[in-house]
């Protein structure tokens, strides 16, 4: 395109042709001169726009400033002032912005806080996604959750996740291998919580029992 980039950035906030916005973004994530951000990350919490639209917004506010994305979406999904559509659009964008690093403990502190349900449940389905062995511990305990439907998503995360690790076989490996980095890092306490989870997952392992007494004998 041989536009202006202020002419392609009021082109995607009139635009009714989703195409040609998806390929506007596509444009504008090369250019230098973008300097209004909050012009594109308006698209990413904009339900009137299709999900092509607002993860395309998101990969383009990724490109030119990553922190102040990731700040930004955090900010929306956790204003409990905000409509519940609006904070599950954000949680929505800081999973499409592949950074679990810095996006995936936002989207587990909302699951796991006291807060709208709806909210709660958008926030596991977005954990899930992930497919992190990690979050094994948070959907086991909030499959126990008095909220029902906060509990049914944690079950069907839970059951998810085992499947696509291979089964609880799989993530009990995963959950020890997690274990013995941890502790090579000197992170014994941390290595303790996970194997703590894989304790409550498989109580009959007697392997991870004694990787627990051997650990804090250690510590």
């Amino acid at each position: 395109m041989h536009l202006s980039t202020p002419s392609l950035m009021t082109l995607i906030e009139q635009s009714a042709d989703h195409s040609e916005t998806v390929q506007i973004l596509g444009e504008l994530k090369n250019r230098a001169d973008v300097f209004n951000h909050e012009r594109v990350l308006a698209l990413v919490t904009n339900s009137t726009r299709p999900d092509a639209v607002r993860r395309a917004a998101v990969i383009c506010a990724m490109t030119l400033n990553p922190d102040k994305t990731i700040g930004w979406m955090r900010e929306q999904a956790q204003d409990k002032a905000l409509a519940p559509h609006r904070r599950k659009l954000a949680m929505c964008g800081l999973t499409w912005a592949m950074s679990p690093a810095l996006t995936l403990g936002v989207l587990e502190g909302i699951a796991a806080q006291k807060d709208v349900t709806e909210v709660r449940v958008s926030a596991i389905q977005q954990v899930t996604v992930f497919r992190n062995v990690r979050s094994v511990g948070l959907l086991f305990l909030l499959t126990r959750d008095r909220d029902q439907s906060v509990a049914e998503a944690a079950q069907a995360g839970l059951d998810a996740l085992m499947k696509h690790s291979g089964g609880l076989a799989g993530v009990l490996e995963k959950l020890k291998e997690r274990a013995a980095e941890l502790t090579a890092q000197g992170r014994v306490n941390a290595a303790l919580e996970v194997l703590q989870t894989a304790v409550q997952l498989s109580p009959s392992d007697g392997s991870v029992q004694l990787s627990i007494r051997r650990l804090r004998k250690a510590a």
